[in-house]
Parts: structure tokens; C-alpha cells; sequence
């Protein structure tokens, strides 16, 4: 990874500093999950003991780490130092990287300011990406090195939230921790790595098209960045649904034919495309709040859904013979 100018953070404090920063609420990951309640702001700098322990912790998991996931931490730990170096001015702590169950089950990982044991920190990251029994990833040795490059993603997604937390000290709460002070954050760690930007969790306005930050960087990764691994590269869907970001998800069976057959895909996606691009025309034409906007796609979405369910069959009436045709004659 290149060389990048630090970040002087006395910018992002000014250019944000309208954002709500309160700290007793709990936060919402990139899957949409809650976890731990977060800091008040009486507690919410480290203190000598929490920087000890933060740095024992990571030092333990690399170094004498029990089990099969301990080259997985090292890893983890490794990159993290690397992204708190040349993209968060080193004014991070190491944070407790647990291979761990998120608490919602649809969640990869998730993160919370208190750790279960009452540290500040925690990030779990779901162990069945790594040994590839998790629906959304592929077993076996020759999909490995895609499965933890889609480890070391949610790292740094959740590593996006440490520095928004700790440093910035600007949670989001409306927006369950992916608002505009983390979409910008998003957005100028990935224009220096070349990812396109990203909007809110919220889809409205101009940007309401694009990927969520709720979900980066996986959602905006190049095709074929997690060597086939990740049954979901990319958005295969390509808006998402939900408002709160957790995402538009295919079933399995037709994740694994989207990723068999790109040629398919791409055709679909494009079909999939150009229906938004017409209610976005008509939404040009024809304006309304972006509560209605959305509440009307919804709506229209449903609506369609339910009438192909529940409409009964319509008999075709019986058309009249056509006349046979004159018999046409050649000179």
C-alpha cells in the first residue's frame, strides 16, 4: 500500500461539527446489527489502563494466539497497523479483534465501543468466513486467500467506526453510525485507494443510487477482488432496499448462477438498471419529497408483487376467424 499525507483531524471536527455526538446509544454495523451500548461521554477517552490492555490483547492474539484462527489475527493485526499508520495519523489504539459471532445472525461483523468484558473496543468478525462454511463465502483451499481479503474488509470497515468513535467522537445516531461524517470518512480513504464513493445508509437525493457506505468497501471492491470467494461481489442486486443500509440480498441459489454466469448477470444488472433510471426520469418530471419518492417505489414494488401473486387468470375471449387472405396474383 502507497504512502498517503496524513489527515489533519481539526478538519473533519470543523467541516462536521453540526452532526449529533452523542454517545449512549447503541450502534449499528455494516449488516445492519446492534451491539453493545456505547460509551457515555464521561468515559469515552481512553484511559492509560484501556491503552495497556488494548496493546497486551493484540500482542497475545499474534503472538501467542491458541488454535487454528491465530495466523487469521496476525494477519488482522498486521493490516490494521497499516491502515492506523497511513490513513488515521497512528492516533489509534489497537482494538480487540475477536473471531466471534456478531449478535445478529444475518450480520458478517459488527462492533461496539464496550467490549463484554468491559474494555472499549470490540469488533467481531463471523469465524465461518474463514474456514468457509458460511453460505455467502466458498469452501476450500483454492477460495482461502478470497475469504480473508473479505476478512480484512470488514476489519476495516469496522476500523472506519473506531477512528469515527474515538477520534472524531461523532456516532451518528440517526443514522445507526453510517451518516454523512462516515460516508465522507469512507469516501476519502477510498479515493486515495481508487474506490468509487459511496452515499449514507439513507437513500435519498442525488446519491441515492449509489452503494452504501453501510457496506463498504465490499460493495464497491473491483469484480473479481475476492477471487470468487464471496457469493455477493459487488451489489448483484444493484439497489438496496432497505433505508437502514443492511442490503438487497439474493437467495443462494441464485447468488451461486449470478456467479457462474457473468454474462447473465451483467445482462440482468443492466435490465435492473435502466427500470431505476426510468423512475428516476419520472421522478425528475414529476418531483416529491424523497419520503414520498421512496414510499412510492415501495409501494409500486408490492403492489406489482401482490397482483402477480393473487390476480386470477383471465380467460382470453374467443377472437373471430380472419378472413383468409386474397390470393394475390403474379404478372
Amino acid at each position: 500500500m502507497n504512502n498517503h499525507a496524513n489527515w489533519p483531524v481539526s478538519q473533519f471536527s470543523e467541516e462536521w461539527a453540526g452532526v449529533p455526538a452523542s454517545w449512549d446509544t447503541p450502534h449499528v454495523s455494516s449488516s445492519g446489527d446492534t451491539t453493545h451500548r456505547s460509551a457515555s461521554p464521561k468515559n469515552s477517552r481512553l484511559s492509560d489502563a484501556d491503552v495497556r490492555h488494548r496493546h497486551e490483547f493484540a500482542r497475545f492474539a499474534r503472538e501467542d494466539g491458541h488454535g487454528e484462527y491465530r495466523w487469521v489475527l496476525e494477519q488482522i493485526y498486521a493490516h490494521w497497523e497499516v491502515w492506523n499508520r497511513e490513513f488515521y495519523e497512528g492516533k489509534l489504539a489497537p482494538p480487540h479483534f475477536l473471531l466471534a459471532e456478531p449478535k445478529n445472525p444475518r450480520a458478517l461483523g459488527d462492533h461496539s465501543l464496550l467490549s463484554a468484558w468491559g474494555s472499549t473496543n470490540q469488533t467481531r468478525i463471523r469465524p465461518s468466513i474463514i474456514d468457509g462454511s458460511h453460505p455467502q463465502v466458498r469452501s476450500g483451499d483454492e477460495f482461502a486467500e478470497g475469504r480473508l481479503r473479505l476478512v480484512l474488509d470488514i476489519g476495516w470497515h469496522e476500523t472506519q467506526h473506531q477512528f469515527q468513535f474515538e477520534v472524531l467522537g461523532k456516532p451518528e445516531q440517526s443514522y445507526r453510525g453510517h451518516g454523512p461524517v462516515f460516508r465522507e470518512l469512507c469516501n476519502r480513504v477510498g479515493e486515495k485507494i481508487g474506490l468509487p464513493p459511496v452515499r449514507t445508509a439513507k437513500a435519498r437525493g442525488k446519491d441515492r443510487f449509489l452503494p452504501s457506505c453501510a457496506e463498504w468497501p465490499i460493495c464497491v471492491r473491483p469484480p473479481g477482488y475476492y477471487l470468487g470467494a464471496f457469493l455477493f461481489e459487488r451489489e448483484d442486486v444493484a439497489h438496496e432496499a432497505d433505508a437502514e443500509g443492511a442490503g438487497l440480498r439474493p437467495p443462494k441459489a441464485l447468488a451461486d448462477w449470478l456467479a457462474e454466469h457473468p454474462q447473465w448477470a451483467q445482462r440482468f444488472a443492466t435490465v435492473g438498471d435502466g427500470i431505476f433510471v426510468l423512475l428516476d426520469r419520472f421522478f425528475d418530471e414529476n418531483p416529491a419529497p424523497a419520503t414520498i419518492e421512496k414510499q412510492a417505489v415501495m409501494f409500486l414494488a408490492k403492489a406489482y408483487r401482490h397482483r402477480r401473486r393473487t390476480r386470477p387468470k383471465q380467460t382470453v375471449a374467443a377472437q373471430p376467424a380472419l378472413p383468409a387472405p386474397t390470393p394475390v396474383q403474379l404478372t
